[in-house]
């Protein structure tokens, strides 16, 4: 026989709308999700009851701790809302993390949550990938160490500290001149691409030839350029650019 046993979990419900409050912290509301949701609805599959949302009382507001699209749909369809109370104080890493285990969060929904508790690292993060275009985790590491980390991911740490709110800036300076130097590829379509700015990264270490004459022999040629899967790749392409025309072939890495 199955024993069921009352949780001490209360779950409330309301429809004074009026009482609950998003917060920092809460993903953007995502349209396709909402009209899914409403979708499944109105076809006779109603469980918000069975899903209440997590929120917590401060300063006479509810504020909504996860389950942002719960309440929006149930406000759209005047459904009362089903809510359960925390009681505990919660950071806004906790919150991501509430957050992010109910379901899959994308890198931009952390650093939205950062950048909305005003955490000056993820605003910078957030500004240099919107100049640069680069990928979260090649900024990532030109952020915290000046490159732009291996050709193939980011390192496991530090993709962990960036989830959980504790991202530092530690190299902004090196970041914008690697930046800079990448950009001046930027008439090869997927110069933005963690391969080729591996490339740039190598061949700036190996610092076998001058960088300009290097910039310049592949502006010279750029509309032959392309992509490639490999970064060494990219640096023979590059050095094979870089001595055309020349008597005595020259190396670059």
């Amino acid at each position: 026989m199955l024993l069921h046993l009352t949780s001490t979990v209360a779950v409330f419900q309301s429809d004074n709308y009026k009482n609950f409050s998003f917060i920092a912290g809460n993903r953007p509301l995502n349209e396709n999700k909402i009209k899914n949701i409403i979708k499944e609805i109105e076809g006779g599959n109603d469980v918000l009851q069975y899903y209440p949302i997590q929120v917590k009382v401060e300063d006479n507001k509810m504020l909504i701790l996860d389950g942002q699209h719960r309440f929006f749909i149930s406000k759209k369809l005047k459904r009362p809302v089903y809510y359960i109370l925390v009681h505990e104080n919660k950071t806004m890493v906790e919150i991501a993390k509430i957050n992010s285990n109910t379901e899959k969060w994308s890198n931009g929904n952390y650093i939205n949550c950062y950048v909305q508790a005003k955490n000056q690292n993820y605003i910078t993060l957030k500004n240099y990938i919107d100049e640069y275009g680069f990928s979260v985790g090649v900024c990532l590491n030109m952020l915290s160490n000046g490159t732009s980390g291996n050709a193939t991911g980011g390192s496991r740490h530090l993709q962990s500290d960036f989830q959980n709110g504790a991202f530092e800036v530690k190299t902004p300076k090196e970041a914008r001149e690697l930046a800079e130097k990448v950009k001046r590829f930027s008439a090869f379509t997927n110069w933005r691409s963690r391969v080729f700015v591996f490339a740039i990264v190598r061949l700036l270490q190996a610092d076998k030839y001058p960088f300009d004459e290097i910039v310049a022999a592949f502006e010279k040629h750029k509309e032959s350029y392309q992509d490639k899967a490999h970064w060494k790749d990219h640096l023979t392409q590059l050095e094979g650019i870089v001595n055309i025309g020349k008597k005595i072939r020259v190396a670059i890495y």
